[in-house]
């Protein structure tokens, strides 16, 4: 009679095959307190042996033994020696234990039904190997396919080539290739781990576990909406995250082949990303996954967890009256050409606009020259007046959270909300030695009279352009809201 052929190397692979499915998560009686007796023998209950295979020969390689780390008992698995057949290992499954009479081979199949992720695969034993024998204790995470074999999801093993004479804890980290859940988890236990098992090798097993941690997750992301052509900064919150070794390379929204990067990152802990994003204009609408990935956690995504909305073009009246005024907008015109732009009032009304630059547009000779290109909407403008006249802007509002940049000198800025605020906290930010002072058209200041700050402008308006002049440079935030 052949021997049985006895392939340990390869049993690993043997394990992806189907099993049934039932409702437990942790390993069945992992301290082997647990004995059924089967004829002239005894089996841990819900573990598979070859003792049902073997003891018809006289030989029993997986037996009960109160030499134990914990409770009463623990499993003695002994590689043994069968005439005719040749040395195979005590070894224990969680799976079906298979036997081919015809082929003399084994296989195992299958494993008991588990849906958790754990980190480590940990235990108790003591090892005798004989003439250089090793032993194992391996688990596989299993997720079964509709007609197929099942993928692994994780694996973790722990080999022992040496004599471990007293009761030791191993721990095997988990390798997981694959973020979905397993729907099977077996357990491999073996007293000759090797393609020639040798007979007399000695392994005792107790006290098996598991370790969980908890899975690194986004939990949030605010705002969870924003419109097209908007500029906000989106604050991304994690548990058990390590967001510190992320990059602006590795954060995105997607939406199907669609991806949206940072502009930048502006704070970012192991559990906190705020990053500052560009919505295009183009940006299809609707629900956008967020993606954040680090060499440590993996590809971490929440799905469906932003929102692109359509930011439809709003309109703005321009009222201009005889004199000088300053002027702004928030919205990014449609139309930024300024001959295009102010089409409507370039008559005897206009005398010329002017940026912070000093460059204008005027009228010379027959013919309107614009020297001050496209309307940037963070710039305010200088309109003087012959007569009362009126204009339109259309486009997309601003965030009016947008940055202005300011730097030493003269310049006319832009005010971004769209209501009225006291000058005192819509400059907020900027209220510091690097202000000089602030003047609307009406000639009103906000300065610093002594120690204190003095709003002589009373509400910043819509519209209303300002003049500001910088001891140094810095950068203007507008609140959201107050």
């Amino acid at each position: 009679m052949k021997k049985i052929i006895v392939r340990i190397a390869f049993l690993l692979f043997i394990l992806v095959f189907q099993s049934h499915i039932f409702a437990q998560n942790q390993i069945p009686n992992n301290d082997f307190e647990y004995w059924e007796t089967i004829s002239n023998y005894e089996e841990p209950v819900d573990w598979n042996t070859p003792n049902p295979f073997t003891a018809s020969l006289g030989v029993i390689t997986v037996s009960k033994s109160t030499d134990s780390y914990s409770g009463n008992y623990s499993a003695k698995l002994e590689s043994k020696n069968i005439i005719f057949v040749g040395t195979i290992p005590g070894f224990l499954t969680l799976g079906d234990f298979e036997v081919n009479i015809a082929t003399q081979e084994y296989s195992i199949t299958g494993g008991v039904p588990f849906t958790e992720r754990p980190a480590q695969f940990t235990g108790n034993f003591k090892y005798s190997p004989n003439s250089g024998d090793q032993a194992m204790m391996a688990i596989l995470l299993l997720k079964h396919n509709p007609g197929g074999n099942p993928d692994t999801i994780g694996y973790g093993a722990k080999i022992v080539t040496n004599s471990v004479s007293s009761w030791t804890e191993f721990t095997s980290d988990i390798i997981y290739f694959s973020g979905e859940e397993p729907d099977t988890m077996n357990i491999l236990i073996l007293s000759s781990a090797q393609l020639n098992p040798v007979a007399g090798s000695k392994l005792f097993v107790d006290n098996l576990g598991l370790v969980f941690e908890a899975n690194p997750e986004i939990t949030s992301v605010e705002p969870s909406s924003g419109l097209q052509g908007e500029l906000l900064t989106i604050s991304i919150s994690g548990d058990n995250t390590n967001f510190t070794l992320c990059s602006a390379d590795d954060i995105w929204l997607s939406q199907a082949s669609e991806t949206i990067y940072p502009l930048e990152i502006n704070i970012v802990n192991d559990q906190l990303i705020e990053a500052e994003f560009s919505l295009p204009d183009s940006a299809p609408t609707g629900l956008w996954d967020m993606n954040v990935y680090n060499t440590e956690d993996g590809l971490l995504v929440a799905e469906n967890a932003f929102t692109i909305e359509n930011n439809p073009s709003q309109t703005q009246d321009v009222f201009l009256e005889a004199g000088f005024q300053f002027v702004s907008s928030n919205l990014i015109p449609d139309e930024p050409d300024m001959l295009i732009l102010l089409s409507d009032i370039l008559n005897d009304n206009l005398d010329f606009v002017r940026n912070s630059n000093g460059e204008m547009i005027r009228k010379i000779g027959p013919n309107w020259i614009n020297n001050i290109g496209n309307w940037e909407v963070e710039e305010g403008y200088l309109f003087k007046m012959f007569g009362e006249d009126s204009f339109v802007i259309e486009g997309l509002a601003i965030n009016p959270e947008t940055p202005i940049d300011l730097e030493f000198g003269f310049q006319f800025i832009s005010y971004f909300p769209d209501y009225p605020m006291d000058a005192l906290d819509a400059f907020e930010s900027i209220l510091n030695d690097n202000l000089d002072f602030i003047r609307n058209s009406q000639g009103q200041t906000l300065r610093k009279i002594g120690p204190n700050w003095v709003n002589g402008l009373g509400d910043a308006m819509p519209g209303e352009g300002y003049l500001i002049k910088m001891n140094g440079d810095d950068t203007l935030i507008y609140p959201s809201s107050l």
